[in-house]
């Protein structure tokens, strides 16, 4: 299957970052990109013995049909996020969810997204892209609605995160289908454009359309809406828009999808994440839940991610298949890029989620008008998209990288000094120009620059595995970076000294140690970027 780097279509939290655009007038100007394999679906170069998808590329309006079909998709998902984000507020009080666990109907999906992205990549290796990606569309169709019909805090919880389990199941094999029915050259480069773009658009769309619906009919009928829209999309891929696949599998499905699959790997990975997330959540509810049963929870999840280079080792000594092979982790600019990719976009899912509580909580503002003191940022994120490409190979990656990752910096640190009182056009606009334009360079760069030049030696099966992991990492850091804000905020709120622990000042306490939080990170990412990048 022919394939190319700038194949991310952007995930949860993840959709709204876009890069393809940038890539696409990046490869067509100046070299083409489709030799290089597909970094999406790391585990398809390690499945001996199974015969791969036969690529057979449809017409130019086929092709273009696929596109808007895909692009259409890709923004439903993101639309999803931003109605959060901007109903977060509402939701919380309808639902009374408490302040220290408001963070938790955002990360769970990208958690859970973030965790199967390399296992859905895998099995749609063996059975193909198709049937995995409608999967994914009727699964995330189902858990929409039960968002919508949720009574309870659990409830969305477990709804979003089956949201993040359909979206792990859809966006890879969105690549895949992109590549074995598109040709290569400018119209594949089209798709994934498009596709990238959706995620901004239906995120900002998201935000304005929440707020629309609060102040109308009410935050539950914008989900409902998703649903039906989402669950036509899959009705016409499945009879009409998506080819069907040729595919030959030797000794049968189940027995490719049992052998051919690291789950081991997977287990330990998805069992770590896990004990380390129940463990925050333990923390943020730290006066209700003995101290030892935080200990255990973040005991069993670091000693399983400590056990899963372990068995990494074991499995590549046994032949075994390997999720993500020890040997990645030792070029240092590519460590240093997935540690800046994890770190920004906790920056950028921060500022976006306490900006909105700012807006609403502090300044008393309806989700509407907090909704549309965003926008800024997704204009910025969207003009960074088509203007990118120009100038990335005419300046140092390292140096852009610092530098860039400075100026976001300086996005949170308004939002921690701002005086509730002050104009709108003061700090807070300042600082949604800002906050988007760090993770956006940082991931173009670890996706094209370190992706395609420092693994070049080392053959397509470690770029494959270094692009599943790069994505991977980009949806964890969404959701554990909030994680650990939400329960900084927290604490720092209970220990304020203000009585009243729901009230504006004790609140602003906990948003200001938030902000000041992701300004260290965002500081923290240039420094990586200086030192990890040495040479990119």
């Amino acid at each position: 299957m022919s394939t190319n780097p700038s194949r991310d279509p952007s995930p949860s939290p993840s959709a709204r970052r876009p890069l393809l655009a940038a890539i696409s007038k990046s490869s067509s100007r100046h070299r083409s990109y489709d030799s290089i394999p597909d970094f999406r679906t790391p585990s398809t170069l390690f499945l001996p013995n199974i015969s791969q998808p036969q690529s057979t590329f449809v017409s130019q309006s086929q092709s273009l049909l696929l596109i808007i079909y895909l692009t259409t998709a890709t923004l439903l998902t993101s639309f999803t996020t931003g109605l959060l984000t901007t109903s977060l507020p509402t939701i919380s009080t309808s639902l009374s969810i408490p302040q220290n666990l408001m963070y938790w109907p955002l990360s769970i999906t990208s958690l859970t997204s973030g965790s199967l992205l390399l296992l859905s990549s895998a099995i749609s290796s063996i059975i193909g892209p198709r049937i995995i990606f409608l999967s994914g569309l009727f699964l995330f169709s189902l858990a929409t609605l039960a968002c919508g019909l949720s009574r309870s805090f659990t409830e969305l919880v477990v709804a979003r995160g089956v949201q993040g389990v359909a979206m792990g199941m859809a966006l890879p094999s969105s690549v895949g289908i992109i590549g074995g029915f598109i040709e290569p050259g400018k119209q594949r480069n089209m798709a994934f454009a498009w596709m990238g773009l959706g995620g901004p658009v239906g995120f900002s769309m998201g935000l304005v359309s929440g707020g629309v619906m609060i102040v109308g009919v009410g935050w539950r009928v914008g989900w409902f809406g998703v649903a039906g829209v989402m669950g036509i999309c899959w009705a016409v891929g499945w009879g009409w828009v998506l080819p069907e696949e040729n595919i030959t599998v030797e000794r049968g499905v189940l027995r490719g999808i049992r052998d051919k699959v690291d789950w081991i790997g997977v287990g330990l990975a998805s069992g770590g994440l896990g004990g380390l997330s129940y463990g925050l959540v333990q923390l943020s509810e730290a006066r209700s839940v003995p101290k030892f049963e935080v200990a255990v929870s973040f005991g069993v999840g670091l000693g399983l991610l400590g056990l899963f280079p372990v068995w990494m080792g074991v499995a590549a000594r046994s032949h075994r298949p390997v999720l993500i092979p020890n040997g990645i982790w030792k070029s240092l600019s590519f460590s240093s890029v997935c540690l800046m990719v994890m770190m920004s976009y906790a920056v950028m899912q921060i500022l976006e989620l306490y900006s909105i509580l700012f807006f609403q909580k502090i300044k008393d503002l309806t989700a509407l008008e907090s909704s549309v003191r965003l926008l800024p940022s997704m204009v910025v994120g969207v003009g960074i998209n088509f203007t990118l490409g120009l100038v990335i190979h005419r300046v140092s990656a390292r140096y852009l990288v610092f530098f860039t990752s400075l100026a976001c910096s300086v996005s949170p640190l308004l939002m921690a000094m701002i005086d509730p009182g002050w104009s709108y056009w003061l700090a807070a606009f300042p600082a949604q120009i800002l906050h988007p334009v760090s993770s956006l360079l940082d991931i173009y760069q670890a996706s094209l620059i370190v992706i395609s030049q420092q693994f070049e030696k080392l053959g397509p099966e470690m770029k494959a595995v270094a692009g599943g992991v790069f994505n991977t990492v980009a949806q964890l850091g969404t959701s554990l970076g909030l994680a650990v804000v939400g329960v900084i905020a927290y604490m720092v709120t209970e220990n304020s000294g203000h009585e009243d622990k729901e009230g504006k000042n004790a609140l602003m306490a906990g948003y200001r140690a938030a902000f000041r939080t992701a300004f260290g990170i965002a500081v923290a990412t240039a420094v990586i970027g200086l030192v990890g990048l040495k040479g990119v």
